[in-house]
Protein backbone atom coordinates (compact mmCIF):
# COMPACT_ATOMS: atom_id res chain seq x y z
CA UNK A 1 0.00 0.00 0.00
CA UNK A 2 1.34 3.66 -1.05
CA UNK A 3 1.12 6.11 1.48
CA UNK A 4 3.26 9.59 1.99
CA UNK A 5 4.76 11.78 4.29
CA UNK A 6 2.78 14.64 6.14
CA UNK A 7 4.48 17.74 7.60
CA UNK A 8 2.19 20.33 9.34
CA UNK A 9 1.80 22.48 12.81
CA UNK A 10 -1.49 24.16 14.13
CA UNK A 11 0.12 27.54 13.11
CA UNK A 12 0.52 26.24 9.38
CA UNK A 13 3.72 23.66 7.94
CA UNK A 14 6.84 24.43 9.99
CA UNK A 15 9.81 22.96 8.35
CA UNK A 16 12.47 23.04 10.46
CA UNK A 17 9.55 20.83 13.16
CA UNK A 18 7.89 18.35 11.24
CA UNK A 19 10.38 17.23 8.33
CA UNK A 20 10.85 13.79 8.69
CA UNK A 21 14.95 12.97 9.87
CA UNK A 22 17.12 10.80 7.93
CA UNK A 23 18.62 9.78 11.36
CA UNK A 24 14.68 8.72 13.06
CA UNK A 25 14.13 5.16 13.72
CA UNK A 26 10.92 4.34 15.59
CA UNK A 27 8.31 1.98 16.24
CA UNK A 28 4.60 3.05 16.71
CA UNK A 29 1.34 1.47 17.79
CA UNK A 30 -0.87 0.05 15.26
CA UNK A 31 -4.45 0.02 16.07
CA UNK A 32 -8.05 -1.08 14.88
CA UNK A 33 -9.55 1.74 12.63
CA UNK A 34 -9.58 4.94 14.05
CA UNK A 35 -12.62 6.55 11.80
CA UNK A 36 -11.01 9.99 11.08
CA UNK A 37 -14.32 12.16 12.00
CA UNK A 38 -15.09 15.60 10.87
CA UNK A 39 -13.41 17.92 9.55
CA UNK A 40 -13.36 21.60 10.92
CA UNK A 41 -12.34 24.30 13.00
CA UNK A 42 -12.20 23.48 17.23
CA UNK A 43 -12.85 19.72 16.29
CA UNK A 44 -12.43 16.95 18.36
CA UNK A 45 -10.91 13.79 17.95
CA UNK A 46 -11.53 11.03 20.37
CA UNK A 47 -9.01 7.74 19.78
CA UNK A 48 -9.15 7.25 23.85
CA UNK A 49 -10.76 3.89 23.18
CA UNK A 50 -8.27 2.84 20.44
CA UNK A 51 -7.38 -0.92 20.91
CA UNK A 52 -3.70 -1.59 19.74
CA UNK A 53 -3.24 -4.12 17.63
CA UNK A 54 0.95 -4.50 17.04
CA UNK A 55 3.11 -1.78 19.89
CA UNK A 56 5.57 -2.56 17.64
CA UNK A 57 5.10 -1.60 14.15
CA UNK A 58 8.67 0.01 12.28
CA UNK A 59 9.37 2.99 10.89
CA UNK A 60 13.07 4.00 9.76
CA UNK A 61 14.16 7.02 7.87
CA UNK A 62 17.40 7.77 5.55
CA UNK A 63 18.71 10.54 4.21
CA UNK A 64 20.61 10.12 0.58
CA UNK A 65 22.54 13.38 0.15
CA UNK A 66 20.90 16.06 0.36
CA UNK A 67 17.48 15.93 -1.23
CA UNK A 68 16.56 12.77 -0.95
CA UNK A 69 14.58 11.27 1.88
CA UNK A 70 13.44 7.48 1.98
CA UNK A 71 11.08 6.03 4.18
CA UNK A 72 11.01 2.03 5.37
CA UNK A 73 7.86 1.11 6.74
CA UNK A 74 6.90 -2.57 7.05
CA UNK A 75 7.71 -4.37 3.86
CA UNK A 76 7.72 -1.33 1.58
CA UNK A 77 9.62 1.94 0.93
CA UNK A 78 8.72 5.06 -0.17
CA UNK A 79 11.32 8.19 -1.87
CA UNK A 80 10.67 11.79 -1.49
CA UNK A 81 12.76 14.80 -3.30
CA UNK A 82 12.82 17.66 -0.96
CA UNK A 83 13.94 21.19 -2.55
CA UNK A 84 13.25 23.78 -0.78
CA UNK A 85 9.72 24.41 0.28
CA UNK A 86 8.76 21.86 -1.91
CA UNK A 87 8.50 17.88 -1.44
CA UNK A 88 7.69 15.66 -4.49
CA UNK A 89 7.01 11.99 -3.81
CA UNK A 90 8.95 10.03 -5.83
CA UNK A 91 7.63 6.47 -5.76
CA UNK A 92 7.64 3.58 -3.59
CA UNK A 93 8.62 -0.64 -3.82
CA UNK A 94 7.06 -3.81 -1.82
CA UNK A 95 8.01 -6.74 -2.43
CA UNK A 96 5.44 -7.46 -5.53
CA UNK A 97 5.42 -3.55 -6.83
CA UNK A 98 8.04 -1.21 -8.02
CA UNK A 99 6.12 2.65 -8.99
CA UNK A 100 8.04 5.77 -9.93
CA UNK A 101 8.55 8.98 -10.73
CA UNK A 102 7.27 10.00 -14.46
CA UNK A 103 5.35 12.54 -12.93
CA UNK A 104 6.47 12.60 -9.03
CA UNK A 105 3.38 14.54 -7.55
CA UNK A 106 3.74 17.51 -5.12
CA UNK A 107 2.47 16.34 -1.63
CA UNK A 108 4.04 19.18 0.62
CA UNK A 109 4.42 23.26 -0.21
CA UNK A 110 6.03 25.49 2.97
CA UNK A 111 3.85 26.98 4.07
CA UNK A 112 0.52 25.36 4.44
CA UNK A 113 -2.08 26.47 6.65
CA UNK A 114 -5.51 25.38 8.25
CA UNK A 115 -7.45 25.97 5.14
CA UNK A 116 -4.88 25.90 2.62
CA UNK A 117 -5.14 22.65 -0.27
CA UNK A 118 -3.11 21.86 -3.28
CA UNK A 119 -3.43 19.69 -6.13
CA UNK A 120 -1.28 17.95 -8.77
CA UNK A 121 -0.72 15.57 -11.33
CA UNK A 122 0.46 11.87 -10.76
CA UNK A 123 2.08 9.22 -13.38
CA UNK A 124 3.82 6.36 -12.10
CA UNK A 125 5.34 3.70 -13.93
CA UNK A 126 7.04 0.50 -12.97
CA UNK A 127 6.26 -3.27 -12.85
CA UNK A 128 4.23 -5.60 -11.13
CA UNK A 129 5.41 -8.84 -9.40
CA UNK A 130 8.46 -8.31 -11.69
CA UNK A 131 6.81 -9.24 -15.31
CA UNK A 132 4.47 -7.23 -15.81
CA UNK A 133 3.91 -3.48 -16.31
CA UNK A 134 2.36 -1.36 -13.95
CA UNK A 135 1.24 2.31 -14.62
CA UNK A 136 -0.99 4.77 -12.66
CA UNK A 137 -2.63 7.89 -14.06
CA UNK A 138 -4.63 10.47 -11.71
CA UNK A 139 -4.00 13.38 -9.28
CA UNK A 140 -2.96 13.70 -5.74
CA UNK A 141 -4.65 16.45 -3.26
CA UNK A 142 -3.71 17.68 0.07
CA UNK A 143 -5.49 19.83 2.31
CA UNK A 144 -4.87 21.02 6.33
CA UNK A 145 -9.02 20.31 7.18
CA UNK A 146 -9.21 20.25 10.47
CA UNK A 147 -7.80 21.84 13.34
CA UNK A 148 -8.48 21.21 17.19
CA UNK A 149 -8.36 18.59 20.09
CA UNK A 150 -6.78 15.09 19.73
CA UNK A 151 -7.65 12.77 22.68
CA UNK A 152 -5.42 9.38 22.91
CA UNK A 153 -5.73 6.87 25.32
CA UNK A 154 -3.38 8.09 27.54
CA UNK A 155 -2.98 11.87 26.80
CA UNK A 156 -5.44 15.06 25.20
CA UNK A 157 -3.35 17.25 22.70
CA UNK A 158 -4.42 20.44 22.14
CA UNK A 159 -4.10 22.47 19.18
CA UNK A 160 -3.81 20.14 16.42
CA UNK A 161 -4.00 20.27 12.99
CA UNK A 162 -5.18 17.31 10.33
CA UNK A 163 -3.68 17.19 6.83
CA UNK A 164 -5.75 14.77 4.50
CA UNK A 165 -4.23 13.38 1.42
CA UNK A 166 -5.58 11.56 -1.45
CA UNK A 167 -5.06 10.20 -4.69
CA UNK A 168 -7.07 8.49 -6.80
CA UNK A 169 -5.23 7.00 -10.40
CA UNK A 170 -6.04 4.74 -12.92
CA UNK A 171 -4.46 1.55 -12.58
CA UNK A 172 -3.49 -0.52 -15.79
CA UNK A 173 -1.29 -3.80 -15.37
CA UNK A 174 -0.20 -5.26 -18.89
CA UNK A 175 2.57 -8.16 -19.47
CA UNK A 176 3.79 -5.83 -22.59
CA UNK A 177 6.67 -4.54 -20.71
CA UNK A 178 6.20 -2.14 -23.23
CA UNK A 179 2.91 -1.24 -22.92
CA UNK A 180 0.99 1.98 -24.18
CA UNK A 181 1.13 4.80 -21.49
CA UNK A 182 -2.70 5.67 -20.02
CA UNK A 183 -5.12 7.68 -22.14
CA UNK A 184 -8.13 9.26 -20.89
CA UNK A 185 -10.22 6.81 -22.36
CA UNK A 186 -8.97 3.77 -21.08
CA UNK A 187 -11.53 2.05 -19.15
CA UNK A 188 -9.61 0.66 -16.19
CA UNK A 189 -9.79 -0.23 -12.40
CA UNK A 190 -9.13 2.80 -10.11
CA UNK A 191 -7.44 2.41 -6.77
CA UNK A 192 -8.21 5.86 -4.17
CA UNK A 193 -5.93 6.06 -1.00
CA UNK A 194 -7.10 8.59 1.54
CA UNK A 195 -4.97 9.27 4.92
CA UNK A 196 -5.69 11.05 7.68
CA UNK A 197 -2.60 12.53 10.30
CA UNK A 198 -3.04 14.79 13.22
CA UNK A 199 0.30 16.96 13.86
CA UNK A 200 0.97 18.62 16.90
CA UNK A 201 3.90 21.28 16.80
CA UNK A 202 5.09 19.94 19.88
CA UNK A 203 6.53 16.87 17.92
CA UNK A 204 7.96 15.39 14.63
CA UNK A 205 5.77 12.79 13.24
CA UNK A 206 1.81 12.26 13.24
CA UNK A 207 0.29 11.62 16.67
CA UNK A 208 -2.68 9.68 14.71
CA UNK A 209 -2.69 8.38 11.50
CA UNK A 210 -5.66 6.61 9.67
CA UNK A 211 -4.96 5.45 5.64
CA UNK A 212 -7.65 3.71 3.68
CA UNK A 213 -6.80 1.89 0.32
CA UNK A 214 -9.80 1.19 -1.63
CA UNK A 215 -9.72 -0.22 -4.90
CA UNK A 216 -12.73 -0.20 -7.80
CA UNK A 217 -13.61 -2.19 -11.05
CA UNK A 218 -14.19 -0.82 -14.16
CA UNK A 219 -18.05 -0.21 -13.38
CA UNK A 220 -16.93 1.35 -10.33
CA UNK A 221 -18.14 -1.48 -7.68
CA UNK A 222 -15.65 -1.66 -4.76
CA UNK A 223 -13.64 -4.55 -5.17
CA UNK A 224 -11.11 -4.52 -2.17
CA UNK A 225 -10.73 -1.87 1.05
CA UNK A 226 -7.72 -2.05 3.60
CA UNK A 227 -8.14 0.25 6.43
CA UNK A 228 -5.15 0.86 9.35
CA UNK A 229 -4.64 2.90 12.21
CA UNK A 230 -1.36 3.95 14.09
CA UNK A 231 -0.58 6.00 17.40
CA UNK A 232 2.43 7.46 18.23
CA UNK A 233 2.33 9.09 21.46
CA UNK A 234 3.75 11.81 22.78
CA UNK A 235 5.56 10.01 25.03
CA UNK A 236 6.95 7.41 23.03
CA UNK A 237 8.24 10.78 20.83
CA UNK A 238 10.23 12.06 23.05
CA UNK A 239 11.66 8.66 23.88
CA UNK A 240 12.43 7.01 20.17
CA UNK A 241 13.57 10.21 18.45
CA UNK A 242 17.88 10.57 17.78
CA UNK A 243 18.14 14.03 19.06
CA UNK A 244 15.36 14.01 21.98
CA UNK A 245 17.23 13.30 25.66
CA UNK A 246 15.56 10.09 26.30
CA UNK A 247 16.46 8.88 23.14
CA UNK A 248 20.60 10.26 23.69
CA UNK A 249 20.21 8.49 27.62
CA UNK A 250 19.14 5.41 26.05
CA UNK A 251 21.69 4.82 23.98
CA UNK A 252 24.27 5.40 26.42
CA UNK A 253 22.55 2.83 28.49
CA UNK A 254 22.85 0.48 25.61
CA UNK A 255 19.02 0.45 24.85
CA UNK A 256 18.26 -2.72 22.38
CA UNK A 257 15.42 -3.78 20.61
CA UNK A 258 14.29 -7.02 18.03
CA UNK A 259 16.86 -9.31 19.84
CA UNK A 260 19.70 -7.39 19.56
CA UNK A 261 21.67 -3.96 19.95
CA UNK A 262 20.21 -0.85 17.90
CA UNK A 263 22.97 1.08 17.12
CA UNK A 264 22.14 5.08 17.55
CA UNK A 265 21.45 6.61 14.23
CA UNK A 266 24.06 9.67 14.09
CA UNK A 267 23.99 12.02 11.27
CA UNK A 268 26.66 10.79 8.08
CA UNK A 269 30.37 11.82 9.00
CA UNK A 270 32.26 14.70 7.57
CA UNK A 271 35.27 14.68 8.91
CA UNK A 272 37.29 13.67 11.82
CA UNK A 273 39.14 10.06 11.82
CA UNK A 274 36.61 8.30 9.33
CA UNK A 275 37.08 9.63 5.70
CA UNK A 276 35.86 7.63 2.21
CA UNK A 277 34.26 4.91 3.83
CA UNK A 278 32.78 2.55 0.71
CA UNK A 279 30.97 -0.92 1.83
CA UNK A 280 29.99 -4.24 -0.07
CA UNK A 281 28.41 -7.76 0.58
CA UNK A 282 29.85 -10.38 -1.17
CA UNK A 283 27.22 -13.27 -0.70
CA UNK A 284 29.05 -13.83 2.48
CA UNK A 285 30.44 -11.05 4.07
CA UNK A 286 29.90 -7.42 4.17
CA UNK A 287 33.12 -5.57 3.40
CA UNK A 288 34.27 -2.00 4.99
CA UNK A 289 37.04 0.05 3.12
CA UNK A 290 37.67 3.26 4.99
CA UNK A 291 40.27 5.35 5.77
CA UNK A 292 41.75 6.64 9.16
CA UNK A 293 43.40 9.73 10.02
CA UNK A 294 45.47 9.84 13.34
CA UNK A 295 46.58 7.03 15.54
CA UNK A 296 45.02 4.85 18.06
CA UNK A 297 41.44 5.02 16.84
CA UNK A 298 38.36 3.08 18.23
CA UNK A 299 36.45 1.41 15.20
CA UNK A 300 33.18 -0.59 15.88
CA UNK A 301 30.72 -1.94 13.09
CA UNK A 302 27.06 -3.18 13.46
CA UNK A 303 25.12 -4.86 10.59
CA UNK A 304 21.54 -4.99 11.40
CA UNK A 305 18.02 -5.63 9.81
CA UNK A 306 15.89 -2.68 9.89
CA UNK A 307 14.16 -4.87 12.90
CA UNK A 308 17.09 -4.27 14.62
CA UNK A 309 18.33 -8.27 14.60
CA UNK A 310 21.78 -8.18 14.13
CA UNK A 311 23.85 -9.91 11.70
CA UNK A 312 27.39 -9.64 12.37
CA UNK A 313 29.79 -6.88 13.94
CA UNK A 314 33.41 -5.94 14.45
CA UNK A 315 35.66 -4.30 16.81
CA UNK A 316 38.94 -2.92 16.45
CA UNK A 317 41.20 -0.93 19.16
CA UNK A 318 44.26 1.22 18.41
CA UNK A 319 43.65 1.18 14.25
CA UNK A 320 46.57 3.06 12.24
CA UNK A 321 46.40 5.87 10.16
CA UNK A 322 45.54 5.20 7.00
CA UNK A 323 43.47 2.88 4.56
CA UNK A 324 41.83 0.01 6.46
CA UNK A 325 39.60 -3.11 5.02
CA UNK A 326 37.74 -5.18 7.07
CA UNK A 327 34.72 -7.40 6.64
CA UNK A 328 31.55 -8.57 8.98
CA UNK A 329 30.87 -12.30 8.44
CA UNK A 330 27.38 -12.72 7.76
CA UNK A 331 26.46 -15.35 5.77
CA UNK A 332 23.63 -15.55 3.14
CA UNK A 333 21.32 -13.10 4.16
CA UNK A 334 18.04 -13.06 2.69
CA UNK A 335 16.95 -10.76 -0.07
CA UNK A 336 15.86 -6.94 1.62
CA UNK A 337 17.60 -3.95 3.11
CA UNK A 338 19.77 -3.81 6.02
CA UNK A 339 21.85 -0.94 8.15
CA UNK A 340 25.58 -0.69 8.50
CA UNK A 341 26.42 1.65 11.37
CA UNK A 342 29.88 2.43 12.10
CA UNK A 343 31.54 4.11 14.99
CA UNK A 344 35.19 5.97 14.97
CA UNK A 345 35.98 7.44 18.10
CA UNK A 346 32.51 8.09 19.15
CA UNK A 347 31.23 9.00 15.46
CA UNK A 348 28.70 7.36 13.80
CA UNK A 349 27.72 7.06 9.95
CA UNK A 350 24.68 4.70 8.86
CA UNK A 351 24.77 3.34 5.71
CA UNK A 352 21.82 1.21 3.91
CA UNK A 353 23.02 -1.98 2.33
CA UNK A 354 20.80 -3.49 -0.25
CA UNK A 355 21.14 -6.96 -0.89
CA UNK A 356 18.78 -8.41 -3.88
Amino acid sequence: MATTIGLVAQGGVVKTVHLPMGNDRFSKWQTEWLAPGAAGDSAVWDFSHAIVTDEHHQVMYLAIGDTILVRFEGESQYSYSISGDTVLWLGYENPTTKAGDSIPPLVMRFPLNYGDSIVTPLYFQGDYCGNNALALKGAYRVAADGRGTLILPDDTVPDVMRLRTEYTAKVKIDRDMDMAPISENDTLMTKTVTAWRWYSSDYRYPLAESICSVYRDTQGNEVRRHEVSYIFTPDAQEYALDNSPRRMLATMQGYGTGGGHLPGLGNEVTGGSLENLSASYSGTAVTLDYDISGEGAQTEAVLTDLQGRVYGSIARHNASSGRQSEQIQCGALPVGNYLLSVSVNGERSTHLIRVK
